[in-house]
């Protein structure tokens, strides 16, 4: 037969391909041991024996103390210093006015002698009038020093009071000290020069030596001291009690 002889063989069987491999199973972590057991508290520490006497008081925390403002001086004993300031300082006035007065005696009775000449002043004079200068300046440097430094007076020390700063319980330093002294002295002098101005037109008006006159001129007397009383006594009607003398100042008195 012409077609199977010229025919080509059949193809062999192919083999069947092997099966593909599996991926690998993933490796697990070894499973956990027993956990260790949690750490032990710390034994607590034994109570402190509690002090007695001096050491408790030693070993006691300090307990912060708050500052407590100075107390107002009261007014009665603001005059009590005053009085008896006043009363040194007339004191070291008189011992002047004596210095003074024995230092110029014998000179004084030379001049007003009839037969007498009194000539120069003798060097004791001098020297009793520059004694009795010093006595006079050492009264308002008195008050401003002590004042300035220590905040007391011999009469505020006894009254116990003194003078402080508005913002501190310091002394008021020599700026304050010298503010607080001018004003009274400031109020006086200036009482002073007015009524001197107006006893001079009184006189001019109701002609000099007229007994209307010499009346008023004894009333203008009166001014100087009315007006350094008024600075003084301006701490009464005062909400903090103080003076127009320690506004200026920017001063307080306090309770020593």
């Amino acid at each position: 037969m012409a077609g199977s002889g010229t025919g080509d063989p059949p193809p062999p069987p192919q083999e069947p391909l092997p099966p593909a491999p599996l991926p690998p199973e993933p490796s697990l972590p070894p499973p956990p041991g027993p956990l260790p057991p949690p750490p032990s508290a710390p034994e607590p520490l034994p109570a402190p024996r509690p002090a007695h006497g001096a050491s408790a008081a030693l070993d006691a925390p300090p307990v912060p103390q708050a500052a407590v403002p100075a107390e107002l001086a009261s007014f009665g004993s603001r005059v009590a210093a005053r009085v008896l300031d006043t009363a040194l300082k007339a004191a070291a006035a008189i011992v002047a006015a004596v210095v003074v007065v024995l230092s110029l005696w014998e000179w004084l009775t030379e001049s007003f002698s009839i037969w007498g000449d009194s000539g120069p002043l003798p060097a004791s004079a001098v020297g009793g009038l520059m004694a009795a200068g010093a006595i006079l300046l050492a009264i308002p440097v008195y008050e401003v020093a002590m004042v300035a430094v220590r905040g007391q007076t011999i009469g505020k020390r006894v009254a116990a009071i003194k003078v402080v700063r508005l913002d501190s319980d310091s002394p008021p330093g020599w700026g304050r000290a010298i503010g607080r002294w001018f004003l009274p002295v400031a109020a006086f002098w200036i009482g002073q020069v007015l009524s001197i101005l107006i006893l001079v037109g009184l006189q001019e008006a109701s002609g000099t030596g007229t007994e209307l006159g010499l009346g008023l001129g004894q009333v203008t007397q009166l001014l100087a001291p009315a007006l350094w009383l008024v600075v003084r006594l301006s701490a009464i009607w005062s909400r903090d009690r103080r003076g127009w003398h320690d506004y200026l100042a920017g001063t307080r008195v306090v309770e020593a």
